[in-house]
């Protein structure tokens, strides 16, 4: 159990670091796809001197009349470039990306640890030394996914209207490494407990069980020995 526990903590770790880089690399696809694929079409307007938003201008409204009856009470104007959103195919391809790219590195984490414990198991059965459990990897996993549960469970009492309906956000960053299955489930915008049905908070539980799931399936094949590594080789020979 002690060995079981401290896996369990390594892959939990890992996991939901594993959440912090997806999320870097779907900020960083995001922004290079947003500067290829959209265009200028404005920008917001502040006052340079305290950072308020003065005004939002258009090129399609024509010529800009704002700036200079700002200008003219004394108000410095500066600018920043608003540009047209990200959607249809290029939105879709940038999602698709960053999500196989989050999803690799997330296997990467957790792969060894569960995979070396089921090889090792192995080899303890066939001596003799241990029984065999295939769920060995489930329940590891489920131990490992405690935080992912905690935050789902605090969603659900934020829904309650027990606490502040923001605590949202750290369920949705703690599976960022599933942020297209979560956005699926709970829509990409959605930011607040008070903008979710009880379906699909309930459905959240799919996203906690990825984990549990993920180190099931490495455990068995770590037990079965299968690897990835010799079945590329063999296909390269």
């Amino acid at each position: 159990m002690k060995k079981d526990s401290k896996v369990a903590i390594s892959c939990s770790i890992r996991y939901y670091i594993s959440s912090i880089i997806t999320f870097f690399i779907y900020f960083s696809i995001t922004v290079i796809a947003t500067g290829a694929f959209t265009s200028v079409t404005g920008y917001t307007a502040y006052s340079a001197e305290t950072n308020e938003v003065l005004y939002h201008y258009y090129y399609e409204q024509g010529e800009d009349t704002q700036k200079a009856q700002f200008e003219a009470q004394g108000i410095e104007v500066s600018t920043v470039a608003l540009r047209s959103t990200l959607d249809g195919t290029a939105k879709t391809v940038t999602d698709v990306i960053a999500q196989i790219a989050g999803g690799l590195i997330t296997l990467g984490f957790v792969h060894n640890s569960l995979w070396n414990l089921g090889a090792g198991d192995n080899n303890l059965v066939n001596f003799g030394h241990r029984t065999y459990d295939r769920l060995r990897g489930a329940k590891i996993g489920l131990i490992a996914a405690v935080p992912g549960f905690v935050a789902w469970l605090i969603t659900v009492v934020a829904k309650l209207g027990l606490i502040g309906g923001k605590w949202f956000v750290l369920f949705r960053f703690l599976n960022y490494q599933a942020f297209l299955p979560f956005n699926a489930i709970f829509g990409q915008s959605t930011a607040s407990t008070d903008m979710l049905s009880w379906g699909q908070i309930f459905g959240g539980l799919i996203i906690v069980f990825i984990l549990p799931i993920i180190s099931a399936i490495f455990y068995i094949l770590g037990y079965k020995k299968f690897s990835f590594n010799k079945f590329v080789y063999k296909k390269e020979r």
